[in-house]
């Protein structure tokens, strides 16, 4: 099966679970942090699915794991912070669990994303216009 549009990608459906659970847990925030920590973890986890589906339109496969890598960067940001937030108890050991387990696959799934994708890759800068995606078992 071919993957025609970046919402079919797995790695993005687990990126903007993600995202949406970071949504939800910064809500609970206290009010003094709107605009420090809590808004950084909102950019930081939007941004993932944000780079995933933005390198998987992009004309060349290099360009796609560049942005892959970018989304890994974000990701990696969004655990530091998610551990900053649990340390000054910002969010409950369940919800540290929870949303660490998530971060911890998705950064799985980019690892194996860009693997696969690099192992395409050669020296040439290769068209993406007939299939970005190595196959959709290893999304």
């Amino acid at each position: 099966m071919i993957v025609q549009n970046f919402k079919e990608l797995r790695v993005w459906q687990a990126a903007m679970d993600l995202a949406e659970a970071i949504y939800r847990v910064t809500n609970t925030f206290p009010g003094t942090e709107q605009f420090g920590l809590s808004q950084q973890m909102r950019r930081s986890a939007i941004s993932v699915p944000s780079n995933i589906s933005e390198g998987f339109v992009r004309e060349h496969l290099k360009e796609y794991i560049h942005f892959l890598s970018i989304a890994q960067g974000s990701l990696a940001e969004l655990e530091t912070q998610l551990q900053l937030s649990h340390r000054v108890c910002f969010i409950n050991d369940t919800d540290f669990e929870n949303i660490s387990i998530k971060i911890e696959m998705l950064a799985k799934q980019l690892r194996s994303q860009r693997k696969a994708l690099s192992k395409k890759s050669t020296n040439q800068d290769v068209s993406l216009t007939h299939n970005p995606q190595p196959t959709t078992h290893d999304l």
